[in-house]
């Protein structure tokens, strides 16, 4: 299962996944134990190909500059595409029509909405990685494999901190950390290095009255002072 998983990451990542991490595994035992562990749950999960559970890593690491991570993937089966918050179609989730709603206001236009690529692939061709804290979940349980990808996603962000440090142009990651689950991992983050940027997550406004906001132009002022080229989150 797992080289079937590994085909479609990017082998610059798997350079990556197979150097020693803090505990001494490697990011590929770590992805290993938590495939299996998934496995050994017995039910269905979201996503639903093996495609799509490692799709964020499918992209060159040394072009990205800003992760932008959230809860899980959709658990609604045949709704994720590997990339987060990204929906194929017309039909968005509600936590994708909040986030271009909060674009709409930060660039001042109205019909964005209209002509928004909703797979968000434009972002990913710019350097963002799209990214859960938890790489699969039970469908129709969200947050239930959190513990199975606590392990690795730890080590993974241990890895991030020194993606951009080791490059000749040294320059600064954005993390863009949407809700707790994801906020959780920001003490792991090197803050001298890079930049954090904290917001609800977007599916908070369909569950109570915390209301998100756009973090768009933010990390674009980052990127700016890191002397980046500034991402077009429109088109």
């Amino acid at each position: 299962m797992l080289e079937k998983l590994l085909k479609f990451v990017h082998p610059e990542w798997i350079k990556i996944f197979n150097e020693p991490t803090s505990t001494d595994a490697t990011l590929i035992d770590l992805l290993e134990i938590a495939v299996k562990e998934v496995i050994a749950t017995g039910v269905k999960s979201c996503p639903d190909s093996a495609d799509k559970i490692l799709k964020a890593f499918n992209v060159d690491p040394n072009d990205v500059k800003c992760i932008l991570m959230g809860q899980d993937p959709y658990m609604q089966p045949g709704i994720s595409t590997g990339h987060a918050f990204a929906n194929l179609g017309e039909k968005w989730q509600p936590s994708l029509q909040i986030m271009v709603r909060e674009l709409e206001k930060e660039y001042q236009t109205s019909d964005l909405a209209q002509r928004f690529d909703g797979s968000l692939q434009h972002w990913v061709n710019q350097g963002v990685l799209l990214l859960n804290a938890s790489l699969s979940c039970e469908q129709w349980k969200p947050n239930s494999h959190k513990e199975i990808w606590k392990p690795f996603m730890t080590e993974l962000i241990n890895k991030l901190n020194y993606l951009k440090v080791t490059r000749e142009s040294m320059s600064s990651l954005v993390f863009v950390m949407l809700g707790k689950e994801a906020q959780s991992f920001t003490p792991i983050i090197q803050k001298e290095w890079h930049y954090i940027i904290y917001r609800y997550h977007p599916a908070v406004e369909t569950h109570g009255d915390l209301k998100f906001t756009g973090f768009y132009q933010e990390v674009n002022k980052y990127l700016a002072e890191s002397g980046q080229e500034l991402i077009n989150w429109v088109e």
